[in-house]
């Protein structure tokens, strides 16, 4: 009777080990899953943030540009002291583009710059007589 009992238990055992392979496949297939996702997650957050730094230096950039503007909005009461204010202005401006240049093709900027270049702020300022500071 023993050895009958031996021939029932062997495949009994053979069942339960499957059963701990698939039970130990499944909790590492878990684990595999659970790191893949915080890893895919840590990648979004880090995408997030960012993008979020890009849209900063865009909004950076578009005020400083906009106080370009409204500062060159009264070019026609400026005196000396007044176009160093804006050429530092300007030259703060063109470092700020100059950081754009990683996120967009140059050609893109270059009329930004063509509209900032001294040579139109002189050309108009010596056609309407009013001082010249570089």
């Amino acid at each position: 009777m023993s050895n009958n009992e031996d021939k029932s238990i062997t495949p009994l055992r053979k069942y339960i080990a499957i059963g701990y392979a698939v039970i130990a496949l499944l909790i590492g297939g878990i684990v595999f899953i659970y790191l893949h996702e915080w890893r895919e997650l840590e990648r979004i957050e880090a995408e997030s943030k960012e993008m979020n730094m890009l849209r900063q230096k865009v909004h950076d950039a578009y005020a400083q540009m906009l106080d370009l503007t409204l500062y060159g909005e009264k070019v026609l009461e400026w005196n000396a002291e007044d176009t160093l204010v804006y050429r530092g202005k300007r030259l703060a401006m063109d470092s700020i583009l100059c950081e754009f240049k990683q996120y967009y093709r140059p050609e893109r900027l270059d009329s930004l710059f063509t509209i900032l270049s001294p040579c139109l702020l002189s050309t108009f300022l010596s056609s309407n007589n009013l001082p010249i500071s570089q």
